[in-house]
């Protein structure tokens, strides 16, 4: 196989792998660091589409907002076994679990 195939296969072994999160276990330094890379992705995604300046000058955004909502899925699909299964989700994760529950657990001992 030539070296030329490889940018051909990315779209199509990367859709593969969004898929497999939904069915392996994956540990949760990993799953920070797909968290950094969607958010990454997603800003990038946002500056590129505020600064084109014809439609045509990134016609591949349908396509590639369908792959980035995959993984987005993927991802939540991933934390939220972390979190059923270990009670720990890595800490990406951690701050958007902490600020909710905080008022509770405040409003909860005030009551007592």
């Amino acid at each position: 196989m030539r070296l030329s195939a490889f940018p051909k296969l990315a779209v199509p072994l990367g859709v593969v792998f969004i898929a497999m999160l939904l069915v392996v276990p994956i540990p949760a330094p990993v799953l920070d660091v797909l968290i950094v890379i969607n958010i990454i992705g997603a800003i990038l995604v946002l500056m590129t589409t505020m600064f084109a300046k014809k439609p045509l000058d990134f016609s591949v955004f349908p396509s590639l907002l369908l792959v980035m909502t995959l993984l987005r899925l993927g991802i939540n699909v991933a934390s939220t076994r972390l979190v059923l299964g270990n009670g720990y989700a890595g800490r990406s994760s951690e701050p958007s679990g902490r600020s909710p529950w905080a008022a509770v657990s405040s409003s909860d001992s005030s009551s007592s």
